[in-house]
């Protein structure tokens, strides 16, 4: 059986955030590590402008060499650390990976606490499309081969946003009609997860909210080591990865992201 391949993104001059953490995945899998990496023009390190300029033009022709070059290296999986700050998250070449990588990336949250166990599937269960769906399909099996690799529950989650409409036209009770949207949320969860991988026992949760004010509160609670989601190749990311809202979600979840695709390889 082909052992499986893990391609690291080097930290130059940093903590190896990425390397520890692919270093984990070796100790309980096997894996092989192909570590890559890029430097910098130390001609233009004083000036903080082209200094600027030369990274972000390395760290996208990395990101544009590693989507070329993954499948000829045997990678199944690229790992690659993600410094999140009190900023909005956003760090072009790893927008370019997950839209165009072909096999699932984990961003290594270097603030992140270590401890946390199992994982966290995020579900759009919202959306009826099949290619929603399989993405879905996706996620919840890389947080099942998480959590059986790795130790610790399994965890599903889906955000309901509550069409506001009813409630501020005042045409609806309030208390009666949110208990409406939570039976809602809870049977398309649980329509979600029928399609969960066999041997693997998740733990359904749903709220109530926009993603971006409600996921990180939750994911804080279950304290994951991970948490899972989906993204559809070469078509652009769907609504939770989309501008400001995974701005405002990712530098707070607190945990590794793991980004997979429809049917790609685990």
């Amino acid at each position: 059986m082909r052992r499986m391949g893990c391609i690291v993104v080097a930290d130059m001059g940093t903590d190896q955030h990425a390397l520890a953490r692919a270093q984990d995945i070796v100790r309980a899998t096997g894996a092989l590590i192909e570590l890559v990496g890029f430097v910098y023009d130390s001609a233009v390190a004083d000036n903080p402008q082209l200094a600027a300029r030369d990274r972000r033009l390395a760290t996208r022709r990395l990101a544009e060499w590693l989507c070329a070059n993954v499948r000829p290296l045997g990678g199944d999986l690229v790992v690659k650390t993600n410094h999140p700050s009190g900023r909005p998250w956003y760090v072009p070449s790893d927008w370019y990976l997950m839209r165009e990588l072909s096999v699932p990336l984990l961003l290594v949250n270097a603030d992140a606490p270590r401890g946390g166990r199992g994982a966290v599937a995020t579900q759009n269960a919202g959306a009826r499309s099949a290619r929603a769906r399989a993405i879905d399909r996706s996620v919840l099996t890389a947080a099942g081969w998480w959590a059986r690799t790795f130790g610790g529950p399994a965890h599903a989650a889906y955000v309901h946003e509550v069409p506001p409409l009813p409630l501020d036209l005042g045409i609806v009770k309030r208390r009666g009609y949110l208990r409406r949207q939570e039976r809602i949320a809870r049977e398309r969860l649980a329509s979600r997860l029928r399609a969960r991988p066999r041997g693997v026992a998740f733990r359904g949760h749903t709220v109530l909210g926009r993603p971006e004010r409600v996921l990180p509160k939750l994911v804080r609670t279950l304290r994951p080591a991970v948490t899972v989601m989906g993204t559809a190749a070469r078509t652009g990311l769907p609504r939770f990865f989309v501008g400001s809202t995974a701005e405002a979600v990712i530098p707070v979840l607190g945990t590794d992201v793991l980004v997979v695709k429809p049917g790609g390889r685990r």
